[in-house]
C-alpha cells in the first residue's frame, strides 16, 4: 500500500450552494463546483494514472412533505475523494418515511453508489478493483414503546458488483434494535 500512496495530495474546490426554505412542502438544496486535484509522487513510485485531475462536482437534494405523515427525499451527487487513489463517486438515494400512528413510523428506500478508482500500482494490477457498484434496499419499522424508548426492525438487501471478484457480494440482513434515552440532571 505504501508504494501506491502519493507523497502529497492537493485538492482545491470552489463552488456555490443554494438551499431553499424548509418550512414549505417542497425544499431542497443544490450545489455545484469545480475541483482541481494534484498528486505529487516520488520518482520510485509504481503508482499509475494522471497526476492532475480537474472535474465538476454536483449535488442535488429534494424533500417533499405533502402532509404531516409523509416525507419523500431524494439525493443525486457526483463527488471526488482522495485516499490511496483518486475516487469519483456517483450516488443516488431515494427514501420514503410515513407515520402510521403517533407511535409507529415506517421507512423504505434505496441507494445506488458507484465508485471509480484511479491511480494504482501497475506492477500489482489485480489487488484492487477499478470500479464498484453498491446497491441497498431497506425497510424499517419503528415503534415507540415508552416515552424515551423505541424498538426498530430493519431489513436490508445489499449487493456489490465490481471488476474484481473479492469485492462482489450480495446478502440480506435483519436487525432488531432497542434504543432508550436517559436524562441525567446536571447541577
Amino acid at each position: 500500500i505504501l508504494v501506491m500512496t502519493p507523497d502529497t495530495l492537493e485538492k482545491t474546490q470552489v463552488g456555490l450552494q443554494y438551499t431553499s426554505p424548509v418550512d414549505r412542502p417542497l425544499s431542497g438544496s443544490l450545489s455545484a463546483g469545480y475541483v482541481y486535484s494534484r498528486a505529487k509522487i516520488s520518482p520510485g513510485s509504481r503508482l499509475a494514472g494522471k497526476l492532475i485531475r480537474k472535474m465538476p462536482v454536483l449535488q442535488a437534494a429534494l424533500v417533499w412533505k405533502p402532509n404531516d405523515k409523509l416525507r419523500i427525499s431524494a439525493l443525486a451527487a457526483r463527488r471526488i475523494r482522495h485516499d490511496t487513489s483518486f475516487t469519483i463517486t456517483t450516488d443516488f438515494q431515494l427514501g420514503v418515511d410515513y407515520t402510521l400512528s403517533p407511535r409507529l413510523q415506517a421507512s423504505v428506500g434505496g441507494r445506488w453508489l458507484r465508485d471509480h478508482y484511479y491511480g494504482r500500482d501497475v506492477t500489482l494490477p489485480r489487488i484492487a478493483q477499478d470500479w464498484q457498484n453498491q446497491t441497498t434496499f431497506y425497510a424499517t419499522l419503528t415503534r415507540q414503546i415508552a416515552p424515551r424508548t423505541e424498538l426498530a426492525a430493519d431489513l436490508r438487501y445489499d449487493r456489490g458488483l465490481a471488476d474484481f471478484a473479492p469485492f462482489t457480494y450480495k446478502g440480506a440482513r435483519f436487525t432488531l434494535t432497542l434504543t432508550s434515552a436517559f436524562e441525567v440532571p446536571i447541577r
